[in-house]
């Protein structure tokens, strides 16, 4: 990353590409939720068939396909070709060899993955950060003896097919989305979301980061904490401040408290700055400060900075804006529509920091060392 880049007045803008695909992955029922999280990726088992065989069968297979890589299961577990294989087995190696060719071939840098805990209670959120790996066995055996010294009290995996991530939040899962409720009872261990229109993929995108591109629109999320229902007269004084009302779409999905997205065509992000500007009653057309999670993002109109996926989560979270940024709250007048309809920009769950307090199990109460930005906390 540039100087200029890192300039602790720019705030790294999170661009979605077009292509950007959503996955879920299963840590083996959450067994080893912490141990991704903590090594920073995420991988699946079955360690006689490696990354390395995968990528020569890549390049010897004119048609790469799951039967490919089911054949080079059959051939790496059997090499004879002497078991006899059942309905149940022959089924188990059918999974089995998906689940490698997506993760193998299908993932790909910059998308996002979802990985649920025990229980399902929670779910991590990050970024595919790079090709897949074989990691080293003498690196998985060193991890686990140094596990107790460390304070590492979770169990650490021996899978050795890996991807590295770059983790942004753990999110509860009652804040996941009505369309995403079936990966709780799912029993795949890698799943592809599939989406029904482009609102469920921006919903998403803005539980991630609430100021967002993608597919030359620029996102606005923001949150109501407002107890009672939103009425006509609260639509009336939330679209009546809005300057160019005609060029900003609202898409709300409100059952108070609740969020809603202003969305803006062609990647116009001084109209985003005008609806902060409008509803915080911002004196500044040129800066204007959000508290985002206890950390100050500053918008800088044209010195605007745009960056992937995976540099803006190094840059954001991984650093901490390099903890340069001073904390901000937006100071709302009296008389802003903000502080009349208890709007916040905020950010869905807790900030992932990838360092663990000694006994973290997933403990609810305790739930790695995470900076919360959950906005029933920050009401309190």
């Amino acid at each position: 990353m540039s100087d200029e880049e890192s300039n602790s007045d720019v705030t790294p803008l999170l661009s979605f590409a077009p292509n950007t695909n959503f996955w879920v992955l299963r840590a083996e029922g959450g067994k080893f939720y912490d141990d991704f999280i903590d090594d920073n990726y995420i991988g699946i088992r079955y360690n006689k068939v490696t990354i390395a065989d995968l990528e020569e069968l890549k390049e010897s297979d004119e048609i790469l396909s799951e039967d490919s890589v089911k054949e080079l299961y059959k051939k790496k577990y059997d090499p004879e070709g002497e078991k006899e294989m059942n309905r149940s087995a022959k089924q188990r190696l059918t999974q089995h060899a998906k689940q490698t060719y997506l993760f193998t071939f299908n993932m790909k840098s910059g998308d996002v993955v979802f990985v649920p805990s025990k229980r399902s209670e929670y779910f991590a959120v990050g970024f595919i950060d790079g090709e897949p790996y074989d990691e080293s066995a003498d690196y998985i055996e060193k991890r686990k003896k140094q596990a107790p010294a460390n304070g590492l009290y979770f169990a650490i995996s021996d899978y050795t097919k890996r991807r590295k991530i770059c983790w942004v939040s753990t999110i509860r899962r009652e804040e996941l989305p009505s369309f995403l409720s079936w990966t709780v009872n799912a029993h795949q261990a890698i799943m592809d979301v599939k989406f029904d229109n482009e609102g469920q993929k921006t919903r998403l995108m803005g539980m991630i980061f609430p100021l967002f591109e993608f597919e030359g629109k620029s996102y606005l999320r923001v949150h109501t904490s407002k107890r009672n229902p939103f009425n006509l007269k609260d639509w009336s004084y939330l679209t009546n401040s809005i300057s160019s009302p005609e060029s900003i779409d609202l898409k709300a999905n409100i059952n108070s408290p609740g969020f809603f997205t202003f969305a803006v065509a062609n990647t116009d992000w001084n109209l985003i700055f005008e609806i902060i500007k409008d509803l915080w009653n911002a004196t500044s057309s040129l800066h204007h400060y959000i508290e985002i999670g206890g950390f100050l993002y500053i918008i800088t109109g044209k010195d605007f900075k745009k960056l992937g996926p995976i540099r803006w989560c190094q840059s954001v979270y991984s650093n901490h804006l390099d903890i340069k940024l001073k904390k901000l709250q937006i100071k709302e007048k009296e008389s802003s529509i903000a502080n009349t309809l208890n709007l916040d920009i905020t950010q869905s769950g807790t900030v992932i920091q990838n360092k663990h307090k000694n006994d973290s199990s997933n403990n609810d109460d305790d739930h790695h060392t995470e900076k919360s930005v959950d906005t029933e906390d920050k009401q309190k």
